[in-house]
């Protein structure tokens, strides 16, 4: 299931309650079935600033270093510094953004095993 921490956080940020998904217990399923969406281009982004974050970490989007050699894929978690050059304005907290991590790549695969089906991923 999503943490209870992240749809709280929704929540407060948007007013939006999510629904929970049981995202089960193999996490490169999810990467695959998101990348898969992606890569048959049913997909797009919006380019505008709400959106850079997204497009941003979809773009940086990695293993830890070794993880994969080792039999045991884990994404990169770590949060990361935007370039000093690189200034993003979120209008729905109405703040600034200076870092990024995987947030908005494990909600997209939330909502991608959510709706497999309607998504043509899944009989």
């Amino acid at each position: 299931m999503q943490s209870g921490a992240l749809r709280n956080q929704f929540f407060k940020d948007y007013g939006k309650r999510l629904t929970p998904v049981d995202k089960g217990t193999n996490k490169e399923q999810l990467i695959d079935y998101s990348q898969d969406f992606i890569a048959k281009k049913k997909f797009r982004v919006l380019n505008n600033n709400n959106n850079q974050i997204f497009k941003k970490e979809n773009e940086n989007y990695m293993w830890l270093k070794d993880s994969v050699e080792k039999g045991k894929p884990t994404p990169d978690k770590m949060e990361k510094a935007f370039l000093s050059s690189e200034k993003y304005y979120n209008t729905y907290t109405k703040d600034y953004a200076y870092s990024y991590a995987d947030h908005t790549q494990d909600q997209f695969q939330y909502w991608i095993k959510r709706n497999l089906q309607k998504l043509g991923l899944k009989n």
